[in-house]
C-alpha cells in the first residue's frame, strides 16, 4: 500500500520509499538504510519520466559496480519505482542496463544543455547546443578546458582520453561532437 507523504515523495508498506529529487535524479531507499539514486528526466512537470537504469549511483552520486548492486536487486528496485510512480500517476520508460553488466560510464543530455560523462566517480562536463536548420546536436569538447571535476580536477585529461570521451558521448547520443 503506497503513502504520497510529499508532492514528490511516495512511502510504501513494504518497506521502501521513492523521491524525485530536484530536476535529474530519483532516489530509492530501502528501509535497512540503502540508497540508490538514479538519473530521470521528464520534459515538463508532471509528465512521462525516462529512467536511466544504466549506472545507478549511492546517495553521494558515485556509480556502483555489479558487486556493489546485483542485476538482481537492480531489477527489483526497478520494478518497485515503476509501480511508486505510476501511482503518482506518472508514465515511466527505462533506458536499460546493457546486457553484458552495470555500464562502465554514462552519458547524460541535461536539460541546461549540460553534458555529463561519468566514469567510475570522475566527472566531466561541456557544453552542447543544437543547431535550428540542420536540427543536430552539436557537443563541444573544448581542449582549452578540459577537467575532471572535483576531487580529480588535478589529474590531467590527456588527448586521447578526450578522443575516447567524444566517442562515447557521439555514439550514446548520435550526435554530431566537435573537439575544439
Amino acid at each position: 500500500m503506497f503513502k504520497k507523504i510529499g508532492p514528490n515523495t511516495v512511502n510504501c508498506s513494504e518497506g521502501y520509499t521513492v523521491e524525485l529529487v530536484g530536476r535529474n535524479e530519483l532516489e530509492y531507499r530501502e528501509a535497512e538504510g540503502r540508497a540508490i539514486r538514479f538519473y530521470v528526466e521528464s520534459w515538463a512537470p508532471r509528465a512521462d519520466i525516462l529512467l536511466d537504469t544504466t549506472s545507478p549511483m549511492n546517495a553521494s552520486g558515485h556509480l556502483l559496480n555489479s558487486l556493489e548492486l546485483t542485476k538482481k536487486e537492480t531489477a527489483k528496485a526497478v520494478g518497485r519505482i515503476i509501480v511508486a510512480l505510476k501511482f503518482m500517476g506518472l508514465e515511466v520508460h527505462l533506458k536499460e542496463t546493457p546486457s553484458s553488466s552495470i555500464a562502465k560510464y554514462s552519458v547524460r543530455h541535461q536539460i541546461d544543455g549540460i553534458i555529463e560523462y561519468r566514469e567510475g566517480d570522475y566527472v566531466f562536463r561541456c557544453r552542447s547546443e543544437v543547431t535550428p536548420l540542420s536540427k543536430t546536436l552539436r557537443v563541444k569538447l573544448q581542449r582549452a578546458r578540459a577537467s575532471w571535476d572535483p576531487p580529480h580536477d588535478h589529474e590531467a585529461i590527456t588527448e586521447a582520453k578526450l578522443q575516447e570521451i567524444a566517442k562515447r558521448v557521439q555514439s550514446s547520443l548520435r550526435a554530431k561532437t566537435v573537439i575544439e
